[in-house]
C-alpha cells in the first residue's frame, strides 16, 4: 500500500528544534508533485531565554513591531531554505505567511 502523501502542509515556526523537526516531518509528507509547503511565523516578544534555530534568536519585550517583523522574515527565510534542503521537497513551492 502506497503511504498517504498530502498536497498542502501548513508548518508554523518559531526557530525551535520542535518546529524544525516538524518541518521536517511535513518535507517527507508531501506528493511528489504538485506539492505546497506553507510556512507560518507570527512574531513575538518573549521574556525568557530560549535556545532557538536557524540563527534567529527571540527579541526582548521592548522590541518595535518593525524588528519582530525583520526577525519572522528571517525566520522564515531560514526554514524555507532549510525545507529546500530536505530530499523531500525537490520541487516544491513554498508560500510565506505573517
Amino acid at each position: 500500500m502506497k503511504p498517504l502523501m498530502y498536497t498542502r502542509i501548513l508548518v508554523p515556526v518559531d526557530g525551535s528544534e520542535n518546529a524544525k523537526h516538524a518541518l521536517s516531518v511535513a518535507c517527507r509528507l508531501l506528493s511528489e508533485n504538485a506539492s505546497t509547503l506553507y510556512l507560518l511565523h507570527i512574531p513575538e516578544a518573549l521574556t525568557y531565554p530560549t535556545t532557538l534555530v536557524w540563527g534567529v534568536g527571540a527579541l526582548n519585550a521592548e522590541a518595535t513591531f518593525a524588528e519582530r517583523e525583520k526577525a519572522s522574515e528571517q525566520l522564515l527565510m531560514q526554514a524555507a531554505k532549510s525545507a529546500r534542503r530536505t530530499k523531500s521537497t525537490t520541487n516544491r513551492r513554498e508560500t510565506y505567511a505573517r
